[in-house]
Formats: C-alpha cells, sequence, structure tokens
C-alpha cells in the first residue's frame, strides 16, 4: 500500500507488523520481503511478497529476483486486464448497430455483423473497400467534403445520410463517424 519495496528482517521487531505479529508467528512466518506491483503510470497495482521462517536480509541477487518476480506479475495482471477489455470490445462490437472499422485512408479493416444484416454486405465483398460502395447518390460532393471537414476538424462527424443496399434498396442511417488514432 505504500508503493515502495518494504524489506522486513524481523517481523515480531518490525512497526508495520504490530497488528499482524500474532498471526505471523501461528504460521511460522518471521521475515517478509515485499515488491509493489507498478503499472507503466507508476499505479501500484499489488505487492510481490516473500515470507520466511527465520529472520533474515535479502541479497542484492534475491532483491534482483523479488524485482523481476513482480515485473512478471505485471505482465500476467496486465495480459489478464487486456483480454477483458478485448472481450468487452468484441461485445460491444457485436451490438444491433452496424459497425466498420477504417484504417487512416478509410478503407474498411472490420464489420459486425449487423452492418450486414443491414447493408446486405458480406464482410468478404466489404473489407478493403471504403464507404463509397454505399454511395447512394443522394448526397452531392460538397455535402461529403463537409463531412470530412468536419472530421477533420472536430474528430468526428454525426448525421443521416442515404445509403444503397447491395441489392439496390435506398435506406437511411443515423451515423456517429469518429477519427481515433491508434
Amino acid at each position: 500500500y505504500r508503493g515502495e519495496r518494504i524489506i522486513v528482517e524481523d517481523i515480531q521487531k518490525h512497526p508495520y507488523w504490530l497488528p499482524y505479529r500474532a498471526l505471523a508467528g501461528k504460521a511460522g512466518v518471521q521475515s517478509c520481503w515485499s515488491q509493489p506491483i507498478k503499472n507503466n503510470t507508476g499505479l501500484t497495482l499489488g505487492t510481490f511478497a516473500i515470507y520466511h521462517h527465520q529472520p533474515t536480509q535479502p541479497s542484492n541477487t534475491e532483491i534482483i529476483l523479488i524485482e523481476r518476480y513482480a515485473d512478471l506479475a505485471l505482465l500476467a495482471i496486465e495480459h489478464d486486464r487486456a483480454e477483458a477489455d478485448l472481450r468487452i470490445a468484441a461485445t460491444a462490437f457485436e451490438s444491433q448497430e452496424a459497425t466498420s472499422i477504417t484504417d487512416a485512408q478509410q478503407v474498411i479493416i472490420k464489420i459486425n455483423t449487423a452492418f450486414t444484416k443491414i447493408s446486405g454486405y458480406s464482410a468478404e465483398e466489404v473489407i478493403g473497400q471504403t464507404h463509397a460502395l454505399l454511395k447512394s447518390g443522394r448526397q452531392d460532393d460538397p455535402f461529403y467534403t463537409r463531412m470530412l471537414s468536419n472530421l477533420a476538424r472536430d474528430g468526428f462527424w454525426q448525421g443521416e445520410i442515404w445509403n444503397r443496399r447491395k441489392d439496390g434498396e435506398l435506406y437511411t442511417e443515423r451515423r456517429l463517424t469518429s477519427r481515433r488514432s491508434a
């Protein structure tokens, strides 16, 4: 909780352990070496601790090992959090709303199932294309120029647009387009 390495050579004599001395004695724990697990912003996520049955001080090599074990624990924690974030993102991506992801050149690199249901296009048909594939012809070039200008200036564009399904049927969609840098 202090965010720093704590080496307690003798638990029975150290003030941090005063409330836990009896418990440590019952467990046969006499020494504790604790290394914080910190992320790249310096936030302490937990600690890596080693306990001993007799009072002891770590060597320089053991200090290095404790640091490395804390780093390994950090990798495991971050990996677990990244997987959880990916599961959440995947769930959100597969929502009822049609969603597409494009690269910086506006080339479609991923779509969700709702996009296919609404547009009639499969992923194989749209990946590598731009949204011009859906262009209905109802908006003129100045409309798209304003859209791209707003996107460049504000980082997003929101409005209604007419598109054309694969079968040629026109439909309106409420679109939120945003620009995010990776």
